[in-house]
């Protein structure tokens, strides 16, 4: 999804996944024609950037991994995520 928003004029684009290998992945794979896309390997619930550094946060399949049952462990990683997006919103 980040390549599309890149690619139809939204610049200043950050993502995360759990997964380093992902993030070196995307990092290979837009290296070229988008080198100022920004790929870091970070968990949902416990971001990294400060407060109010986004003024805009998508979700692209983190929640739907993150609902494997409605049990109380899952839905409170589901409510600390929420939390972080909160957080780092504007």
């Amino acid at each position: 999804m980040s390549r599309d928003l890149f690619d139809v004029g939204y610049k200043n684009i950050t993502s995360i996944d759990i997964s380093n290998q992902v993030v070196e992945q995307m990092l290979k794979q837009n290296k070229q024609d988008r080198p100022e896309l920004k790929f870091e390997t970070m968990d949902a619930t416990k971001m990294r950037y400060d407060e109010s550094t986004f003024g805009v946060v998508l979700d692209k399949g983190t929640l739907d991994a993150m609902m494997a049952d409605d049990s109380d462990e899952v839905k409170a990683n589901v409510n600390l995520m929420f939390a972080e997006i909160d957080r780092v919103l504007r």
